[in-house]
């Protein structure tokens, strides 16, 4: 893991702390030193593809912009965590889910000032 994903993370756990330290009768400790190494020693594992269409505001540092679109194909939008700059070190759902309705409610845009818009999804080429 690079060193953002490891403050990343890192400030992810103080912040969880922070939340369950305000209510009584709860506590959270962690040595934070202890957690910064081993967050740095730990390999993230799972299926989600994250980075390889990265969201960035030019070409020259990401794949698609703010709106999903790729720069070379802006026809074309990506609503995963392929989009995301890094990796963080908790599941990404509810975020993609986020940028998920964050692009539907952009496409919806377009469609009412786009005489042509089509949403192409996997399931068009079942059986093709």
């Amino acid at each position: 893991m690079c060193a953002e994903d490891v403050d990343s993370a890192c400030r992810a756990f103080e912040l969880l702390r922070e939340t369950v330290n305000r209510n009584p009768g709860v506590r959270l400790d962690f040595d934070e030193s202890q957690l910064r190494e081993r967050m740095g020693n730990s390999m993230p594992l799972g299926g989600h593809h994250i980075g390889t269409t990265r969201m960035a505001a030019t070409a020259r540092h990401g794949v698609v912009d703010s709106s999903s679109a790729l720069f070379e194909l802006p026809n074309l939008f990506v609503a995963s965590s392929a989009v995301f700059p890094t990796n963080g070190h908790a599941n990404p759902t509810l975020t993609i889910v986020a940028l998920a309705v964050r692009l539907a409610a952009h496409l919806k845009k377009l469609a009412g000032t786009t005489s042509r818009i089509r949403i192409h999804n996997e399931a068009d080429h079942v059986g093709a």
